[in-house]
């Protein structure tokens, strides 16, 4: 009997442990805030993954996400890509309005804007592996139309 206790009280408690060690609270943020480009993004609700809001298909909302670009354009900063996992994402800018610094790679980042998903262009698809600075092997390899998601961002904030 209190085997079975324990194992239903570890099945609701520990669930909610895990949830909020994921979950962003300003309070328990370890950056110091360096840069914002754009409008400044709201202080709440709080920041969702890219991954958690295509599950909550949080698609054509204004929300906040956060993540660590894992590219910038190299040639002006007019967009970030965010991986999670197997999920990318490409970051552009509303009405090209503004741009990140190129060094933005790996730094931590909270984003306002809308997410959607789009079909590119074989030549779009080259002309972004080109301003990513990729090798010419990798841009031949892009064949055909790209499904991708995009988030289009009012403002970003840049954490150190």
């Amino acid at each position: 009997m209190n085997y079975l206790l324990t194992f239903v009280v570890a099945l609701v408690v520990l669930p909610s442990i895990v949830s909020a060690q994921l979950s962003w609270t300003p309070s328990q943020q370890k950056w110091k805030k360096i840069s914002v480009f754009g409008a400044s993004p709201s202080a709440s609700p709080a920041p969702i993954t890219v991954t958690e809001a295509i599950a909550q298909d949080k698609f054509d909302n204004t929300i906040l996400i956060h993540g660590v670009p894992s590219e910038v354009c190299q040639k002006m900063g007019c967009w970030m890509i965010i991986k999670e996992g197997a999920t990318v994402v490409r970051i552009t800018f509303k009405n090209h309005d503004f741009t990140v610094p190129k060094n933005t790679a790996g730094k931590h980042v909270v984003i306002e804007g809308e997410l959607s998903e789009r079909t590119i262009s074989e030549a779009d698809a080259r002309h972004y592996a080109e301003d990513a600075g990729k090798s010419k092997k990798q841009i031949a390899a892009i064949v055909g139309e790209q499904k991708e998601y995009v988030f289009e961002a009012n403002g970003v904030r840049v954490y150190e």
